[in-house]
């Protein structure tokens, strides 16, 4: 088998979501058509054909009228899907077939995960009830005229002369709801790659389907359950993009939900560690201060001369009593505030003599 041959092609996104009232943004690359089965406006957004080989636009497109507040859907409106090989010819069939036998093995899980509305619907019709092999069916050059073409996987435009030569999925709707499309996408395009694979070992059929029932069912378990939280679905929207190959041709799809997480998160983290070290500061703070308030001591205001017990002073000028010498030094052991001479000395004979307070200096002060 020639390896080059087997390599996935390029696959084409193309887009049609119906809409009961209009957007308010005009976004280039999207025409506007009309459709009777819609309520309301009837209006069908599509991206332009030439914007198809290009995924981050197909997306970048989608997403602007999806997200717009001013657009509305009810259960009338549908949202289709094209899918192509961009210009590989060879093979167009055989994949187109496998797609619609992956159809026909995961239709109950593809049912289970669009709104109910969508799951008894005139325009997205079941494979199950319809065993005929598609190869074999002579098709109509109007597309119109093709009775497949509202089965909900619809190969027609492959098959009939002059068609667009994409697998239309037509399943999902009644929703704008961006991050539940491009899930939707997502697993379109894994069925359009599993397709591509089963060409060359068709015992990849099994494997194939029990993947793509798994994506179905995480599509259903994140926007068909109630109450199921926003940022749990937007993640399984971003693996689901990622598994896809979705992911890196549009610069991350969901790039400012996931920065936004980041740094909500980052200022959660940084936010902890920030308590976290103030408490140990004023931890510590709170614990160098009760240290210092129990080794503390509590002084007595000094007198008005401003001397205290302890004191080293030196004597400056002759006292009245004269029994200490002048330019000696001497200790305070007594004070008496009332006594015109209040401070005590002691002399060189241990005993205390009273001097006045202009008679002194202090030289030291040791309090303990």
């Amino acid at each position: 088998m020639n390896q080059r041959e087997m390599m996935l092609p390029q696959i084409t996104l193309g887009w049609e979501l119906e809409a009961t009232h209009r957007a308010s943004v005009h976004v280039p690359g999207v025409e506007v058509g009309h459709d009777g089965s819609v309520d309301g406006e009837g209006l069908e957004y599509r991206i332009r054909k030439e914007h198809v080989t290009n995924v981050a636009k197909s997306l970048g497109c989608l997403r602007a009228i999806a997200t717009d507040p001013a657009l509305t859907v009810n259960a009338s409106c549908g949202f289709h899907v094209h899918l192509g090989l961009a210009n590989r010819s060879r093979r167009l069939h055989d994949w187109a077939q496998w797609f619609v036998q992956l159809a026909r093995e995961v239709e109950t899980d593809a049912f289970k995960a669009v709104p109910p509305s969508r799951t008894d619907n005139a325009y997205c019709r079941s494979w199950r009830v319809n065993p005929e092999s598609i190869g074999a069916l002579q098709y109509h050059p109007s597309k119109h005229c093709n009775r497949d073409r509202y089965q909900w996987v619809n190969p027609v435009e492959v098959f009939r002369p002059g068609g667009i030569r994409t697998v239309e999925i037509r399943l999902m709707g009644a929703t704008a709801r961006y991050t539940w499309l491009l899930s939707w996408i997502s697993v379109c395009r894994l069925m359009a790659m599993s397709s591509w694979a089963l060409i060359f070992d068709a015992s990849r059929l099994e494997k194939e389907k029990k993947n793509l029932q798994e994506s179905f069912k995480l599509v259903r378990d994140s926007f068909i359950l109630p109450d199921v939280p926003k940022k749990v679905a937007a993640k399984t929207a971003v693996f689901l993009a990622s598994k896809a190959g979705l992911l890196e041709p549009f610069g991350k799809p969901l790039e400012k939900l996931q920065e936004r997480e980041r740094i909500m998160q980052y200022h959660a983290r940084e936010e902890s560690t920030d308590s976290r070290a103030w408490r140990n500061v004023l931890e510590r703070m709170s614990q160098e201060f009760e240290a210092a308030r129990s080794n503390a001591r509590v002084y007595p205001p000094l007198p008005a001369h401003g001397y205290c017990v302890g004191d080293t002073v030196q004597v400056t000028s002759p006292t009245q009593d004269g029994g200490v010498e002048v330019g000696h030094r001497y200790r305070v052991t007594a004070l008496n505030p009332d006594n015109s001479q209040p401070i005590g000395v002691i002399a060189p004979i241990n005993n205390p003599w009273w001097v006045a307070a202009n008679c002194v200096r202090l030289i030291d002060r040791v309090r303990s």
